[in-house]
């Protein structure tokens, strides 16, 4: 490496080149220590250091510390991220801005920066606004609160912004690299000085063996990181031989690489972590402080799971058949003749995911109070990602209704072992019998086999029974839904709709629920139109308050020692373990499907 950068400083142009680069970090790092004027870096520093460990702690580690600073370079690139990305996605959903960028080839390219430039300008001002806010609400931040100084301190921010744009471009232009990714990552590297000094100061509370496993996940993380955007699969090509005159052309092997990281994983990140975020709408779960309910006290109960999950598929689904029915003015699209049952060479192949679909719904019935949501969409998020179908899951693959329905089915049994065993409810469904059991005098728990078998064992015999005629019941009902699929959709349509909104109402009877639903069907949209998965965005709602719950608990037990949280349990470091062989399997078994092949090349 050293001798690459030798070699690199001595060609002229490139010498130049890195010169001019680091000029421009260094402008951007004294701007990073110009604060902007009426404003308490001190009392602003404290509030953002308490604050470390949320959002704006983050922003702070993006900016390189001058958001904590306040200086005028605080907005960071931020904003011009924000922009370009808005602009990419506009691209794809406004045709002329699609003509521009495929038809108008360097002209078009130019007109679609200059559209983002002022669009990071019009971000740059929500956001400053935003920060400006912020300060006001704390007490003895800024030092000035008239409305000049209000404009003053925003226009700065902004302008910062702006100039930090251009640094980048020009960094592009004339310097090496991509500006804008140099100038980020110069931002992330200039914290890692605070960074190691916050980690020696805790050096007691995180010992030896938390510190070499940041250390050793960090380094983890930046090979996991460049191996995936450097692999490539080959897709092997053969060509065909022809014959010209008495000579034969072609008949020679070669690969196509494919870049592995170009169907990415963002949308799926981006949908779980929208799910996350409507997940800790509402009261918290510890102390009882309301979130982001905006001083709206429906909002105070948080996101109904049922309204999102109406609005997010089925409302969703609605609004784009409207869209279709008007746009190409159709009258039927469902076409469907009755009902036909499956033949039995068509489950070849599909037992396997039954079964494992089965023991995921089983596994996940025994958690209290996770409920068969989550078993449901956790299974077909697996189905969709090992089936050897799925590529069809969402065009009416029967394996997207084979995973969800027999992890469905499978929650209420394993439900059954916390709630009889323990009196531990696993979802509403045993809730609600626990509740009777009770009313009528006998008590859950770890007594209830030997002091009421009868009622266990009949128990067992109603859900075998139950399941039994799931069969003659569902042909029966099924017979009746594809009668109604033979209606005009100028009519099916509002029939769907009607029950969907009154049953999000009805669970609480509350028109912010209904509200809900409609702006989830439309979020839905957006979410189907730029080919966003749904499914992440209901697991990480129906977790996130779990997997909150159960962390908070944990560093409460453990002191807020996440080594001990960790190190000292043998459970927890178990499954930390499983986690991390199931995120890097796909990676092993990718590094070793390389390796066959290209011993199979050679």
């Amino acid at each position: 490496m050293i001798q690459t950068v030798r070699r690199a400083w001595n060609i002229p142009e490139l010498r130049k080149k890195i010169v001019f680069t680091l000029l421009i970090l260094l402008i951007y790092r004294i701007g990073n220590a110009i604060p902007v004027p009426y404003v308490d870096v001190a009392a602003l520093t404290e509030y953002l250091n308490s604050m470390s460990t949320t959002v704006l702690g983050l922003y702070n580690v993006m900016s390189g510390g001058a958001f904590a600073d306040a200086t005028v370079f605080a907005l960071s690139i931020q904003p011009y991220i924000n922009a370009s990305i808005i602009i990419q996605l506009l691209t794809v959903a406004i045709p002329a801005l699609e003509r521009m960028a495929r038809e108008e080839g360097e002209a078009g390219r130019k007109k679609i920066a200059s559209i983002t430039r002022y669009t990071t300008v019009g971000i740059g001002l929500i956001q400053g606004f935003a920060y400006y806010m912020l300060m006001r609400n704390q007490y003895d931040i800024l030092t000035n609160e008239s409305l000049a100084a209000a404009f003053v301190i925003i226009v700065t921010f902004v302008a910062g912004s702006a100039f930090i744009m251009w640094l980048g471009e020009q960094i592009t232009e004339f310097g090496i690299g991509n500006g804008i990714s140099i100038i980020l990552f110069a931002s992330i590297i200039s914290r890692i000085p605070a960074g190691v000094g916050t980690m020696y100061t805790n050096r007691e509370v995180l010992g030896a063996p938390g510190i070499i496993g940041i250390i050793v996940g960090l380094l983890a993380l930046v090979v996991l990181i460049v191996h995936v955007y450097n692999a490539e699969r080959r897709i092997p090509v053969q060509y065909a031989k022809r014959q010209v005159g008495r000579k034969i052309y072609g008949g020679q092997n070669t690969t196509l690489p494919v870049k592995v990281n170009m169907s990415g994983v963002l949308p799926i990140i981006f949908a779980s972590t929208v799910g996350l975020m409507l997940s800790i709408v509402g009261q918290d779960p510890m102390t009882g402080d309301e979130r982001f309910t905006f001083n709206f006290f429906a909002l105070s109960g948080g996101m109904d799971l049922i309204a999102v999950l109406v609005g997010t598929f089925a409302l969703s689904e609605v609004f784009i058949r409207i869209d279709i029915v008007v746009r190409e003015n159709v009258g039927n699209i469902i076409k469907c003749s009755g009902l036909i049952l499956p033949r039995l060479s068509e489950w070849k192949g599909r037992f396997v995911l039954l079964l494992k679909s089965s023991i995921i719904g089983s596994l996940i019935g025994v958690l209290p109070g996770t409920g068969s949501s989550a078993a449901a969409f956790i299974s077909y998020g697996e189905a969709k990602r090992t089936s050897p179908r799925k590529e069809n899951m969402g065009n009416g693959e029967p394996d997207g209704i084979i995973a969800p329905e027999a992890a469905n089915n499978a929650v209420t049994g394993g439900a059954l072992v916390p709630s009889l065993a323990l009196g531990l409810p696993g979802d509403a469904v045993t809730a609600v019998m626990l509740a009777t059991l009770i009313m009528h005098g006998v008590t859950p728990g770890v007594r209830l086999m030997v002091d009421s078998p009868d009622i266990v064992y009949s128990i067992f015999i109603a859900l075998c029974i139950a399941n039994l005629l799931l069969i003659p019941i569902g042909y029966l009902v099924s017979k009746g839904f594809a009668w109604m699929l033979k209606l005009p959709e100028s009519l099916l349509l509002p029939i769907i709709s009607l029950p969907c909104l009154l049953g999000s109402y009805s669970v609480r009877n509350s028109f912010v629920d209904l509200w809900t639903t409609v702006i989830m069907g439309f979020v839905g949209v957006i979410f189907r139109y730029f080919k966003i998965p749904l499914a992440p965005l209901v697991i990480g709602l129906v977790l996130g308050m779990q997997f909150e719950i159960s962390l908070r608990q944990s560093l409460i037990i453990t002191n807020g020692s996440l080594q001990s949280m960790i190190f000292d349990h043998p459970i927890a470091a178990g499954l930390i373990v499983a986690v991390i062989f199931l995120l890097l399997a796909p990676l092993i078994k990718n590094i070793l499907g390389r390796k066959k092949e290209n011993a199979a090349e050679r």
